[in-house]
């Protein structure tokens, strides 16, 4: 019998997440009815707006001057090997 109960309160228990997860369904919703919508043409001519005022700043959209300027470049090995060589006189190896 107290197999029976045991077994009667883990399918409460399950029952009870189910529907607090359909109350945070609800919740959400809720919040999604909620937001202000615009048409996607008004979106689109917003963005696009955007965009034309910013693209000075975007360097995505204008590149680089140069490419030093460019944080995601490539770096050639030797730019790694010349820091570790130019270091070497802090720890002492000056007669290299």
């Amino acid at each position: 019998m107290s197999q029976t109960s045991s077994h009667f309160s883990a399918l409460e228990r399950q029952r009870l997440r189910e529907i607090e997860e359909e109350k945070q369904n609800i919740k959400q919703l809720r919040r999604e009815v909620a937001i202000r919508r615009i048409k996607v043409s008004k979106a689109v001519e917003d963005l696009k707006k955007y965009t034309e005022a910013h693209e000075q700043k975007d360097y995505l959209w204008k590149g680089f001057k140069s490419i030093r300027e460019n944080p995601f470049r490539e770096r050639p090995r030797y730019d790694i090997c010349g820091c570790l060589l130019s270091m070497l006189p802090f720890f002492g190896y000056n007669d290299l």
